[in-house]
């Protein structure tokens, strides 16, 4: 990250606005002000969590990454159908009418000699495979 972006991070951080970036870019620009103001025998870590609690800028640029974080969780609930995961984290397995969309899916790009994703969307746009779209939506 260059000096000019980490300038404009500081305005949008000063300005409020959590959008202007992702979480990694807050989070890169809090971690090179860190680095450019370590002191002797300090770790970059360490540097961090003290910039964190004595520097206002860093603190601000902190408040863009979490808020910035949140929008993004937001947004991942909006769009898309959740996801089922398993307590350990493991993805738990499918059940009967989403493996069969899968694998007609699957049959379907290779036949095709295309991608999942428009063999998928085609296969749905078929009787059968609308019907199983249709029994994976009501299951959630």
């Amino acid at each position: 990250m260059n000096a000019h972006e980490l300038t404009n991070l500081v305005k949008a951080a000063r300005a409020g606005l959590a959008h202007y970036a992702t979480p990694d870019t807050w989070h890169s620009a809090i971690v090179n002000l860190a680095k450019a103001n370590r002191q002797p025998g300090e770790t970059p870590e360490q540097a961090e969590v003290r910039m964190l609690r004595e520097d206002s800028t860093v603190r601000q640029l902190d408040i863009m990454r979490r808020e910035a974080l949140a929008m993004a969780d937001v947004q991942k609930a909006k769009g898309g159908r959740p996801r089922k995961y398993h307590p350990t984290g493991e993805q738990a397995a499918m059940t009967d009418a989403e493996d069969r969309l899968a694998k007609r899916a699957m049959a379907r790009a290779q036949r095709d000699g295309t991608s999942f994703e428009k063999a998928f969307v085609a296969e749905i746009d078929t009787p059968e495979g609308r019907e199983l779209y249709i029994k994976t939506r009501v299951q959630l």
